[in-house]
Parts: C-alpha cells; sequence; structure tokens
C-alpha cells in the first residue's frame, strides 16, 4: 500500500438509485472529486516540468446514503486507478504532419479532405486525443504541441 496523497475526505455528491427489482440489483450514478484541487495544482506543476512522467494514484470511494425509509446504506469501496501526466495523451498522428513545410507535427492543421478528427468525450481523459484536437482546447501554451 502506498502514501496517501490526498484524503481521506468526504466530499458531498448528489445521485438517485431506483429500489432493486426481485433479486435484480438496481445502480444510481454519482458525480465527485476523487483527487483534491490542491493536489491537482501541485501535480499539474511538477508534471509539466518533466511531461514523459506518469504518476500513479488508486482512489478509494465509498458511497454513503439514506433509503426513501430513512434508513442509513453504505456501499462497500470502489478501488479506481488513477494514471496522472502532463501532454502524454495528446498523439501526433501522421496527417498531422506536413513534410513540405516542417517534418514535425503541426497542431493547426485542419484534418484532410473527407477524414474528422475524432474527439474523445472529455479531453485529456481515458483516451488518447489527437493534438489538433487538443489545440482547438487549449488554444494557448505548449501542452498540445511536440516537444
Amino acid at each position: 500500500m502506498g502514501a496517501i496523497a490526498w484524503g481521506p475526505a468526504t466530499v458531498p455528491g448528489s445521485g438517485f438509485v431506483d429500489p432493486a427489482s426481485g433479486s435484480d440489483p438496481s445502480f444510481g450514478v454519482i458525480s465527485t472529486v476523487l483527487l483534491g484541487a490542491d493536489l491537482g495544482s501541485s501535480l499539474q506543476t511538477s508534471l509539466q516540468q518533466n511531461r514523459s512522467l506518469v504518476r500513479h494514484f488508486t482512489a478509494v470511494a465509498r458511497v454513503f446514503g439514506r433509503t426513501l425509509g430513512g434508513m442509513s446504506v453504505e456501499s462497500g469501496e470502489w478501488r479506481f486507478p488513477i494514471n496522472v501526466c502532463y501532454g502524454c495523451s495528446v498523439v501526433f498522428p501522421p496527417d498531422a504532419i506536413d513534410p513540405k513545410v516542417n517534418p514535425v507535427p503541426n497542431c493547426d492543421l485542419a484534418a484532410t479532405t473527407g477524414t474528422t478528427v475524432a474527439h474523445p468525450c472529455i479531453v485529456g481523459q481515458d483516451d488518447a486525443v489527437d493534438c489538433r484536437v487538443c489545440k482547438e482546447k487549449y488554444p494557448v501554451g505548449a501542452l498540445c504541441e511536440p516537444q
């Protein structure tokens, strides 16, 4: 088990789970913060200086709530692996390179005729992101440019 980087903390969240039906369980969705803003800021500062570094964390979450009848309920623990880096999920596809102009990727280039650039659900989270999509989201700074 590693060192505690942030927490433990109780953070508010809201959600609703419909009652289970027979032996079928019921599920709900909740959105909340798993890493605190202070930790996020310090990670950004340190990782900007070394874009090849990836930090690995495990968030442990447990949900507390009340039933419609007012009874307290608590879930088991869920463990979520979190990998944090600065710019490591930005990819530079071949069609972002114009060798006549510059042999390095040009993230300001549009997609080639007849193609589109795939946008992930949340830029920078979970999936690799085309440098041109990154540049649309973050037009200022070096995050989306090759190093």
